[in-house]
């Protein structure tokens, strides 16, 4: 003989299908909220990084040579970060690197002045992780040109005396 259990005076089928919905709606609410985190720390730290702006001074490790018709020949070096080397005043120099790049990336020929004739220039080395290498000739050392903003101008007025 079997025995029949008594029935419940409620049917459980529909609070088991609130439990089901009430976890569900609780599993889309956390990956939303892990969604919103992640992409508010990525948007913070691709902001950070992009508002660094330029260096205060670019490195650069150059070696500029010249050379003129009469067999005169100079050679300077320049390091940036630190500031050193034999121009006239590294720390100057490396300034005017970093606020225009072009000086010794695409050097423009200066024009005339009290050095009196042409010099043909060897630029060589790193500038901002780039290598360079370039060849520029130039007639003197106008006020702000590439000779003098590089401070190549004192010894090379020193070597047209002699």
């Amino acid at each position: 003989m079997s025995a029949q259990a008594p029935r419940l005076p409620f049917s459980l089928h529909p609070l088991i299908a609130e439990a089901k919905r009430r976890a569900k709606r609780r599993r889309v609410l956390l990956a939303g909220v892990v969604a919103l985190v992640l992409s508010a720390g990525s948007i913070g730290l691709v902001t950070e990084w992009s508002s660094r702006g330029p260096a205060r001074a670019l490195p650069a490790s150059l070696l500029i040579t010249g050379e003129d018709q009469f067999g005169h020949t100079a050679r300077w070096n320049l390091n940036c970060v630190p500031a050193s080397g034999d121009v006239h005043d590294p720390a100057a120099v490396c300034e005017a690197i970093a606020a225009q790049p072009s000086l010794v990336t695409n050097p423009l020929p200066d024009g005339t002045c009290s050095v009196g004739h042409g010099w043909l220039f060897t630029i060589y080395g790193r500038v901002d992780n780039s290598w360079v290498n370039r060849t520029v000739s130039s007639l003197g050392c106008s006020e702000g040109g590439f000779m003098s903003k590089l401070g190549l101008v004192p010894r090379l007025r020193s070597l047209t005396r002699s």
